[in-house]
């Protein structure tokens, strides 16, 4: 069953894929608490999360580094949709 599962990858502000990028994955209206859960983008820019609860919507956040400088991106997503997302860094 696929409807617990997000995919999609993450790219920088040229539009290349960003390789081992973390995810931050937090429910709508937070309650995670606690340290941060999330994945981590593959060599390819690809992430893939299972085991969230169907038809949830999620907050994914990243922050990082790329050449010294500080980006970060936030995108919403819903379980159970059949299109990828992409997260942009800015």
């Amino acid at each position: 069953d696929n409807r617990g599962i997000l995919a999609g990858w993450v790219e920088d502000p040229d539009g290349r894929k960003v390789r081992d990028a973390f995810i931050a994955v937090e429910p709508a209206g937070g309650g995670a608490g606690g340290a941060e859960v999330g994945v981590q983008t593959g060599k390819d820019g690809h992430f893939l999360i299972r085991g969230l609860k169907p038809r949830q919507a999620y907050q994914l956040t990243v922050r990082m580094t790329l050449d010294g400088k500080p980006y970060g991106g936030q995108v919403w997503a819903q379980t159970g949709q059949p299109r990828s997302q992409h997260v942009r860094l800015t």
